[in-house]
């Protein structure tokens, strides 16, 4: 079987998928970077199957382990966080008309992606912080701290879960209409500013 650390071949007498993995991210590390994808024959494994299959020795012909710069993949999560959320922006407000139109399945699925999107940029700014040693409380978007942004959507994500659970759909077509608006816009310019800041090192 071969091994590679992206094009190199990587020496290693790791028995398992999840030694392998071990090793790579060893040797990616003293290249300051850091392991992000697993090919097996040629086939990327979901998050999934790397679980199922860490103690398992492969019996594939080619392990290849694809590794990536910290600030790179960072800034590029974000920018597509950033994407994401702008689309969250449209969906907040088709949600917030449905339930105006007494259409609430419908807002309903359309509320259950928008938190999704909103849980993975939340991921992608909090794991990019973290990737690259960027201090959320010391970075301004318009006078106010990152960190204080981040709070600010917990905090209205909260009141949008309690509007959900008390069925107060007037309420919650509003909080999407308006405040979960502007909230995105902060998050877009937030990421802006965050994505230059870590591009410039």
């Amino acid at each position: 079987m071969e091994i590679y650390l992206d094009n190199d071949r990587l020496e290693t007498d790791a028995a398992t998928l999840g030694a392998m993995i071990d090793a790579a991210r060893q040797a990616a590390a003293d290249r300051r970077r850091i392991v992000v994808e697993v090919r097996v024959d040629g086939q990327t494994l979901s998050a999934a199957e790397l679980d199922e299959q860490q103690e398992q020795a492969p019996t594939a012909q080619e392990v290849q382990l694809i590794s990536a710069e910290p600030r790179e993949l960072s800034r590029q999560t974000m920018l597509e966080a950033r994407d994401a959320l702008a689309r969250a922006r449209s969906q907040q407000s088709q949600a917030a008309e449905l339930l105006q139109s007494d259409e609430t399945t419908a807002a309903l699925e359309e509320i259950r992606e928008v938190l999704a999107t909103w849980s993975q940029a939340r991921q992608a700014v909090d794991l990019g912080a973290q990737m690259t040693g960027l201090d959320l409380d010391t970075v301004e978007i318009d006078a106010v701290p990152a960190a204080q942004i981040i709070a600010d959507l917990a905090d209205l994500l909260s009141e949008v879960r309690d509007q959900l659970t008390a069925s107060d759909w007037i309420g919650l077509a509003d909080t999407l209409a308006y405040p979960m608006s502007d909230t995105a816009e902060k998050w877009e310019r937030m990421i802006d500013v965050l994505s230059e800041k870590i591009k410039e090192g």
